[in-house]
């Protein structure tokens, strides 16, 4: 039986050519063709499970195969950053890779240019499926607290690369009934459209966006509008209680234009304008002197985008054997907003700023760190709620069945507002404590693992691996000096299951944790969790 991701004759012939052309050389760097002229473009999709390989020739595999709506040949040109008649650029091409992986949820993509003469190229662009419609039942429990969600999620609707998600969720004291549409290429074009709708015990979300993204380094322009409503009760907690609850009403419309300035594939410079009404309401469970319970904004300001893109491709870090991109290069986005009643009769005046700032250090696509600044805050006589956090990670993947991960974060809140503070606890990432255990506005966790994978596909569907950790941290009351005699600790053990064949590739975590430090309801037992995702 002829597979049906067979190369037609001509790129076959080209692909003879290559070889004879270009024997392996242990020395010699493979040629990048970069100018060549693009002659054709062919899509090669092989299925969830490519019969062509005798170990996955089965009945089984083969009747999943049959189930899935297989993503479309025009929905993989849609996504394409180069046409017959462009000249080959390998940096474009690379790029393409990941947006395949990224929007469309695919593995295995290989982008290739084939010489055929006169200065012009054939690309072969790979590519296989993964599982995209996943019914979902996912529990997270810590330290007796239990909260879970199941659901429909489509992330490859009939093959056009739309997604579509029914959910249900409890959380500790709140249940949540959801619906998302996302489409990336809206009537075959490269506008987005996405909306959410969720309904809660507490309020509703909702929320619609139409945009034309930067879908590519070298994207002139870009738009977007958007709008959402969420009305939804913030806890606050005290030695892991309940103490209060507040009501936010929170509306905002926006939107805005950016241009790309002389961008290239390695370097993005973007500025842009936007506009943003915010009205923000809180409910109070009793009066509060002073505290204002209706703000209205009307922010116009502008957008930075700033990047140099250095991507490695690894894996085994936090998947088991599927890529994994990540850039090493520096990456600002800056947004500013001014209010003003001048502007705007209602309005408020106030400035409000946010950012974030990232760097990798690569030693080798297996061993590397990432350093993420985030920033956010406003000023309105005074900065208010001013938010900062540090994430600093490390992975070393040295050995095929191990890496070591290690991340360390510090965030802080300046003069936060009375519904906002951080917490910190089993669902956070220390993970011998209960659910929410510390509460403060600043915060200090630190994370160690070592990630082993034991064996990356059993019967073609899933990896097992086990992980050794432990934690550190706690979070400092307003006014309470940051003292390390207040950091609590623990260790532990941990199984993880890797869905292979899944879009995501999502990791399964069971881990057990014993504290180092009593409860302080002098507990020393171990905290069992079991979520989807790592810690970090």
């Amino acid at each position: 039986m002829k597979p049906r991701w067979a190369l037609p004759r001509p790129a076959l012939a080209s692909l003879l050519g290559l070889a004879l052309a270009f024997p392996p050389a242990a020395t010699a760097a493979p040629p990048s063709f970069r100018g060549h002229r693009i002659a054709r473009v062919y899509i090669l999709r092989r299925a969830i499970f490519d019969t062509s390989v005798p170990s996955e020739n089965k009945r089984l595999y083969r009747f999943v195969n049959h189930l899935h709506f297989s993503t479309r040949d025009n929905t993989i040109r849609n996504q394409l950053l180069f046409k017959p008649g462009d000249p080959y650029d390998p940096d474009l091409a690379e790029e393409t890779e990941r947006a395949l992986r990224r929007i469309l949820r695919l593995r295995d993509v290989h982008v290739r240019p084939m010489p055929v003469g006169n200065r012009r190229v054939d690309v072969v662009v790979e590519t296989q499926d993964t599982w995209t419609t996943e019914p979902y039942a996912s529990v997270s429990s810590t330290g007796g607290e239990t909260k879970y969600r199941f659901g429909v999620r489509e992330r490859n609707l009939f093959g056009l690369g739309k997604q579509i998600n029914v959910s249900y969720k409890k959380d500790l004291d709140n249940i949540s009934r959801g619906l998302s549409y996302d489409d990336p290429g809206l009537f075959g074009t490269r506008l987005r459209l996405a909306g959410v709708y969720e309904d809660t015990d507490e309020g509703s979300a909702r929320a619609l966006k139409l945009e034309r993204p930067f879908f590519s380094s070298l994207t002139p322009f870009a738009f977007k509008g958007s709008g959402d409503y969420n009305k939804k009760d913030t806890l606050l907690y005290a030695d892991g209680d309940e103490v209060a609850r507040f009501t936010n009403e929170d509306r905002s419309l926006g939107g805005g234009v950016g241009v790309s300035l002389w961008s290239t594939p390695r370097r993005i410079r973007r500025l842009g304008v936007a506009y943003r009404y915010e009205h923000e309401r809180l409910e109070t469970p009793v009066p509060v002197p002073g505290l204002e319970t209706d703000r209205v904004y009307h922010y116009f300001g502008p957008t930075l985008e700033w990047s140099r893109n250095r991507f490695i491709t690894t894996d085994h870090i936090r998947l088991f054997s599927r890529e994994e991109d990540y850039n090493m290069g520096p990456t600002l986005d800056l947004r500013a907003g001014f209010s003003s009643q001048r502007w705007v009769t209602g309005s408020r005046n106030a400035t409000s700023v946010e950012g974030v700032w990232s760097r990798g250090i690569a030693r080798s696509r297996h061993a590397f760190a990432l350093l993420t600044v985030a920033g956010r805050g406003r000023y309105e006589n005074g900065w208010e709620n001013a938010q900062q956090r540090w994430d600093l990670e490390y992975y070393n993947h040295a050995k095929k069945w191990t890496t070591w991960a290690a991340h360390a974060a510090w965030e802080n809140v300046l003069n936060p507002s009375v519904d906002t503070q951080l917490l910190l606890g089993g669902d956070r990432g220390l993970r011998g404590y209960p659910v929410s255990a510390f509460e403060g506005n600043r915060l200090f966790v630190a994370n160690l693992e070592n990630r082993i994978f034991i064996v990356d596909d059993i019967l073609n569907f899933f990896g097992l691996g086990a992980a050794a950790f432990a934690d550190v941290g706690y979070a400092w009351a307003r006014g309470e000096p940051v003292k390390a005699a207040d950091l609590r600790g623990d260790y532990g053990v941990g199984l993880r299951l890797h869905l292979s064949r899944a879009s995501l590739g999502n990791v399964l975590r069971f881990d057990l944790a014993w504290p180092t430090r009593a409860h302080d309801d002098g507990n020393r037992s171990p905290v069992f969790t079991f979520a989807t995702g790592h810690v970090f």
